[in-house]
């Protein structure tokens, strides 16, 4: 029975991921620790990913490094949470061990916040409501 919930769960993780649509002229990727993507001018390297399923559920979490230029910052992120960094928008979709893969994945999304529907048109800034600050 608990693996029959934990493959429902992956399903409908899957599904709902495949529901959104991506921002036009971002990068959707899924990233084991270790690896990094490369998007425009942002590095994101993925440092450690785990997975708590004792609660009945799963969470997870990922400690990932951003780099643009000469800044660098390394933040740890639940998964379904996103973040703004030097005018980029990352999120964390999911965290999830890989079937058949074996280890432990993290699905990220990224695009420049400018391109994102909501504040396309709209200033961008510190001073300006979520998400586009």
């Amino acid at each position: 029975m608990h693996l029959t919930t934990r493959i429902i769960a992956l399903l409908l993780v899957a599904l709902l991921t495949a529901a959104q649509q991506p921002v036009q002229g971002s990068s959707p990727r899924s990233l084991a620790p270790g690896e990094t993507l490369t998007f425009k001018q942002l590095k994101i390297a993925v440092l450690s990913a785990s997975v708590d399923s004792s609660a009945g559920g799963s969470s997870g979490v990922a400690r990932i490094r951003l780099e643009e230029g000469g800044a660098t910052q390394e933040v740890t992120v639940q998964e379904r949470v996103s973040l703004n960094w030097h005018g980029y928008h990352v999120a964390i979709a999911a965290v999830h061990r890989a079937v058949g893969v074996g280890g432990v994945r993290v699905d990220l999304d990224v695009a420049r916040v400018a391109d994102l529907p909501q504040c396309k048109g709209k200033p961008i800034g510190e001073d300006q409501p979520w998400p586009c600050h």
